[in-house]
C-alpha cells in the first residue's frame, strides 16, 4: 500500500483497517520534499540487525527534520486528515454522478483524496 501523509483521512492509510503491520517506510511527503526517509517497526524487527547495520544516504539531515517536524504540525493544526476525508466524499460523489452518466468510467474506489477509478 503506498499513500502520502493525511490523504485518505488517517495519518497512515492502514489505520483504517484492523492490521498492524511489520515495517512501514516514509518518504517524500514526510518532510514536504526535503531529503528525509524513515523506516518504522515492530521491535523485534527493527531491533534484529547488528548496530550500524541500518543507515542511509539521508540520515540525520537537521533541515529535513525540521522540515518533517513543520510538516507534521501543519497536517494536526490545519486538520488535514479530516479535510482530506471531507473532500474525499465530494470527490467520491462528484466522481460517481459522472460515472452514471459516462459508461467508460466502469470503477470509483479509494479513502479521502487518494483514490483512483477504471476507465
Amino acid at each position: 500500500m503506498q499513500t502520502g501523509f493525511a490523504r485518505t483521512g488517517k495519518l497512515f492509510a492502514m489505520q483504517h483497517y484492523e492490521v498492524k503491520p511489520d515495517l512501514m517506510t516514509m518518504a517524500k511527503s514526510l518532510a514536504g520534499g526535503f531529503p528525509l526517509s524513515g523506516v518504522v517497526g515492530r521491535a523485534e524487527v527493527m531491533d534484529a540487525p547488528a548496530p550500524g547495520g541500518l543507515g542511509g544516504t539521508y540520515a540525520g539531515n537537521p533541515l529535513a527534520v525540521a522540515a518533517a517536524h513543520a510538516v507534521l504540525d501543519v497536517i494536526a493544526e490545519e486538520q488535514l486528515c479530516q479535510r482530506a476525508e471531507q473532500l474525499g466524499s465530494h470527490l467520491q460523489e462528484v466522481l460517481n454522478q459522472a460515472r452514471a452518466t459516462c459508461p467508460a468510467i466502469v470503477d470509483v474506489r479509494g479513502r479521502g483524496v487518494d483514490g483512483g477509478g477504471g476507465v
